[in-house]
């Protein structure tokens, strides 16, 4: 299955998915110009093809005094039911937002929550008890800030899209109290969940729910609702990209970010210390497409980027912004 055997009101409905799935049938079905009935039937028939894997609140959790870090590793004389078994070990650890399975340097990594560097450190060294004699190589990198971007390339009258900024170390520590970490815990999970029923799992009003909604949204707890779109089922490449940067500036830094904030293609930019100065990642059509995209950057910033690498993301088993056991929250 291919983006082009979709038409242009799939391609816009998906633009709107991609970091407004709360949007009502209503609000679509003017956005896109169909009846609310198509545009519930077209959801669904894009759920059922795979394409939207689910609907899921994208949090900034430095705002809750988490840091998030991520631990790449290249196993060695590592069998398939192995691999396997340590992705569901992954899965289990309430601390693990994301799990991504990838091709190239690296053969996986995952998405750390943690209070401070100790506690990283601990939550590395328990898998490392576990699994270090299959791992050949490691890396931790604790990320700086994170800027999201909508999926510019699905809707191409779009010029610049949604973006989202997570950063390290928030200045502010915003305090929640358990009704608002039960309503997260749903909408992590199920980002277009009605309020009546939020309401109803909670044994609450859908009032109080929104109350509290709006004032998650006014603090920047919750930073979007996004769809998680399986673009390996529309055959576009999924990239992420390393770069090492030398005689870099400020402003040549800001120069290089805006070009992959306008860049069609990249969804993420990232900074973290270690592995590289900076990383982007792209969903792109060919692998034709992604190297005319690196000899365009190449060429524009010749002059601060040293090196680089690729990793291609293969799969991502896992996205959870809330590091909150549900048991914990629910009994």
């Amino acid at each position: 299955m291919e983006l082009k055997e979709f038409d242009d009101k799939d391609r816009q409905l998906l633009f709107e998915l991609d970091m407004g799935c709360r949007q009502s049938y209503s609000l679509l079905s003017r956005k896109i110009g169909l009846s609310k009935q198509s545009v519930e039937y077209r959801i669904r028939g894009l759920v059922d093809k795979g394409v939207i894997k689910g609907f899921y609140a994208a949090l900034d959790v430095s705002k809750l005094g988490y840091m998030y870090s991520r631990l790449f590793v290249q196993f060695h004389g590592i069998s398939p039911p192995k691999e396997l078994e340590i992705i569901n070990y992954l899965l289990s650890m309430k601390q693990v937002g994301w799990v991504i399975s990838t091709d190239g340097s690296w053969d996986l990594y995952f998405g750390i929550w943690s209070k401070n560097v100790e506690e990283l450190s601990e939550i590395v060294d328990q898998f490392l008890y576990k699994y270090g004699s299959l791992i050949k190589r490691k890396e931790v990198s604790i990320t700086t800030k994170i800027h999201h971007f909508q999926a510019k390339f699905l809707s191409p009258e779009f010029q610049e899209g949604n973006v989202f900024v997570m950063e390290s170390g928030a200045k502010e520590i915003v305090e929640l109290d358990e009704l608002d970490y039960r309503i997260l815990s749903l909408l992590v999970l199920d980002a277009r969940m009605p309020l009546i029923t939020v309401a109803k799992k909670l044994s609450t009003s859908y009032k109080v729910v929104g109350y509290r909604l709006r004032r998650l949204e006014k603090k920047g707890i919750i930073l979007c609702y996004r769809a998680d779109i399986d673009f390996n089922v529309l055959k576009y490449g999924h990239y992420k990209v390393f770069l090492t940067l030398h005689n870099n500036s400020k402003e040549r830094e800001e120069q290089l970010l805006h070009f992959l904030r306008m860049h069609p293609n990249v969804i993420y930019v990232t900074k973290a210390i270690s592995i590289s100065d900076l990383e982007f990642e792209c969903i792109i059509p060919t692998t034709s497409d992604f190297y005319g995209l690196m000899r365009e950057l190449r060429s524009k910033f010749f002059d601060v980027i040293q090196d680089h690498s690729t990793l291609m993301l293969s799969e991502t088993h896992q996205i959870n912004y809330l590091p909150i056991e549900s048991k914990t929250l629910f009994g």
